[in-house]
């Protein structure tokens, strides 16, 4: 009976404990399923919501044809005088404050969802009433997703309410939260560089591209009197934007893609939207416009103000395939002038003489003109090195100019009693 009795026990305890794994597994898969429906429903409410939109577009406010920028299924042209659009038809105005409604409830429910969250925001700020706009910043701070992801739709918010500096300090929070591969994409500057400067800063690690992002940013900042960059805020807000159009469905018609992608980063998420119907060989084709701010502007620096390292690393190759060997570097001691050398090498001789202000005398002595055996390789300053190729092509010094990242190769022979120099290449960053 003892052992009966026990073996009883035993069993019973099994069964027992067997219920709760099998309800909480029960539980589990109904949470799941209730969470993938609720899901569907969000993003089907958006994408029901765009589509409505983009069929009650206004029409008629079109291009003629006109296309000052094409990227890839795009044109971009700029309109000096602003195209004022008929105001939003009301039934899109209440249908958003539904799709909001819907958002807003389904988010309650799943918190952590990181496009919920960012759709509840992003919606308050994509109409003109007032009383959801200034209510997306509330929304956003009481995000309960992904903590840089929360930090970002903060700053997304800030930004457009015009709190610049809440802008910056939410987006340098997200930032530093990101992994460093998603910080890595959000950096990103290239498309905003024009075309040497991006071929170079593309070649670099992520680590090394932080010198050109710097000095991008500070030279192109609107306001040194404003509590934030509003441009790099800008940017962050359409990277931000980008991210939510790859994911979701947009006033434009057709899938999102890189030709997109830049076209924002570049240019900007619209204020407003249009239609236009186009004839084709077959049926009529509709496109979908969208209206930039206006006036809008460019706040990108010269490229003559970035690094010089940007321009000679394009010629890296061409200088690997023909300096001779053994060519002695000389390198001015000026920061940028050692960015520039390291570009190309880390064996090179850093020379005072040749620093920013000095003669044409000291570079050639420096150089040790015209006796010295072998090839050198001067990386020098402006108005100098103008001065060094005057004097040796012409006979005397003049204010020859030279580019930033322009490459002078300059040899002398004799011929008989005489020696000539002689002109072996002149490379300028254009070219590359």
């Amino acid at each position: 009976m003892h052992v009966a009795f026990l073996a009883f026990a035993f069993q019973l305890q099994v069964a027992v404990a067997a219920r709760p794994a099998q309800q909480a597994q029960g539980a589990s898969a109904t949470h799941a399923a209730d969470s993938t429906r609720d899901l569907k429903a969000a993003r089907s409410a958006q994408s029901t919501f765009e589509f409505i939109r983009r069929s009650n577009l206004p029409e008629g406010f079109g291009g003629m044809g006109r296309c000052d920028v094409q990227l890839g299924r795009y044109c971009w042209w700029y309109d000096e005088y602003p195209i004022k659009l008929p105001p939003e038809p009301n039934s899109i105005v209440r249908r958003r404050i539904n799709l909001i409604a819907t958002l807003d409830s389904l988010g309650e429910l799943h918190p952590g969802d990181d496009w919920i969250a960012a759709m509840r925001v992003h919606y308050r700020l994509d109409g003109k009433d007032a009383a959801l706009t200034a209510s997306a910043d509330t929304v956003a701070r009481a995000c309960r997703a992904t903590t840089w992801w929360c930090l970002a739709l903060v700053g997304y918010a800030d930004h457009l309410l015009g709190q610049a500096a809440a802008a910056e300090s939410a987006f340098t929070g997200a930032l530093e939260k990101m992994p460093d591969d998603e910080r890595c994409k959000w950096q990103d500057i290239s498309v905003l560089l024009p075309s040497n400067t991006r071929h170079y800063y593309e070649g670099l690690s992520c680590n090394a591209r932080h010198a050109v992002e710097d000095r991008y940013w500070i030279l192109g900042r609107p306001r040194f009197s404003s509590g934030g960059n509003e441009w790099r805020s800008e940017f962050y807000v359409r990277k931000l934007q980008a991210r939510l159009a790859n994911q979701s469905t947009t006033p434009q018609a057709g899938s999102w893609g890189r030709d997109a992608e830049e076209l924002l980063l570049r240019y900007g998420w619209p204020t407003g939207w249009s239609k236009v119907e186009r004839m084709s060989a077959v049926v009529p084709e509709q496109s979908v416009i969208g209206h930039d701010p206006s006036p809008s502007f460019n706040f990108a620096p010269n490229e003559a103000l970035y690094d010089t390292s940007a321009a000679l690393a394009l010629f890296d190759p061409w200088l690997r395939a023909h300096l001779p060997k053994g060519t002695r570097i000389l390198v001015s001691p000026a920061t940028r002038a050692q960015q520039t050398a390291s570009a190309l090498t880390e064996e090179f001789k850093t020379v005072r003489e040749i620093a920013p202000g000095a003669s044409y005398a000291s570079v050639l002595a420096a150089a040790g003109w015209p006796n010295a055996k072998g090839a050198v390789l001067v990386v020098g300053h402006q108005p100098t090195l103008g001065h060094v190729a005057a004097l040796l092509l012409s006979g005397a010094p003049a204010e020859w100019a030279m580019k930033k990242g322009a490459i002078y190769w300059l040899t002398n022979r004799a011929r008989g009693e005489q020696s000539e120099v002689v002109l072996k290449a002149a490379l300028s960053p254009e070219l590359a």
